[in-house]
């Protein structure tokens, strides 16, 4: 689609942004024949959001989407507050007003409902990410779950990895086969084809739910929050993802 004066730009925002959300983005902005663009842009943790929020907002913005570390600062700049206590989803209403979303909760309950239940949950960081997964939790009726480091030697039910370890560039010698070993089940945040945790959890046998599903499922929930009239929208991204080899 030709990139025009109306054309309405959509941006991310992260420390170290990919490339994941910015290919299903513009495919489905390609197919639903929408005149959009969306844009990853790397903004230093040092930088304060209310800066990026103000540039972004001064050159049109119509949506911002929102990673990691800006997920809670993002709140100042939003009119509501949502329970999770933290936004990766910011959508335009009007000249002035922004209103946030969390889809992350929603990726994670997809993800929860899709194994076995659990009673317990051991949850790897206490940053945003592992406050929508203590919150879905929390709706969910399961209150026996710890937020912590990954010392723990507790055994759970499920493991969740909220952190971005196992990330390009963050550091690799995490424990992930004892963590794994401690649990029955594990679900994994972070977006990779085979991450080092569910190699390890797919070796030892354990059920896994790779952190690219729970992408897929908060992304699709994410564009219905800036275009609620389009239907089907989950089906195309992972017909999108299947294009990008992951194994659904």
């Amino acid at each position: 689609m030709k990139i025009t004066k109306d054309t309405a730009k959509f941006f991310s925002v992260a420390s170290k942004p990919g490339s994941f959300g910015a290919t299903i983005y513009n495919r489905l902005f390609a197919l639903f024949g929408i005149n959009a663009v969306y844009l990853p842009v790397g903004v230093s943790a040092h930088i304060p959001f209310q800066q990026t929020f103000d540039a972004l907002n001064l050159i049109g913005a119509q949506g911002i989407n929102v990673s990691m570390p800006f997920k809670r600062a993002a709140l100042d700049v939003v009119r509501n507050f949502p329970a999770e206590n933290n936004i990766n989803t910011m959508v335009r209403h009007g000249p002035k007003n922004w209103y946030g979303h969390n889809t992350d909760a929603y990726g994670f309950q997809k993800c929860l409902e899709s194994l076995p239940p659990v009673r317990s949950v051991f949850i790897l960081g206490r940053g945003a990410v592992a406050h929508s997964v203590m919150e879905t939790l929390n709706k969910k009726g399961i209150t026996d779950y710890t937020a912590g480091t990954n010392k723990s030697e507790k055994h759970h039910d499920l493991f969740v990895n909220a952190t971005p370890l196992g990330m390009d560039g963050f550091p690799t010698d995490t424990p992930w086969d004892r963590l794994t070993a401690n649990s029955k089940y594990v679900i994994d945040a972070v977006v990779h084809h085979e991450s080092r945790l569910i190699k390890y959890a797919r070796e030892q046998k354990k059920p896994c739910v790779p952190g690219y599903i729970m992408c897929m499922h908060q992304l699709a929930q994410q564009f219905h929050h800036h275009y609620p009239h389009h239907e089907d929208v989950l089906h195309l991204v992972k017909e999108e993802m299947k294009e990008m080899k992951y194994d659904l």
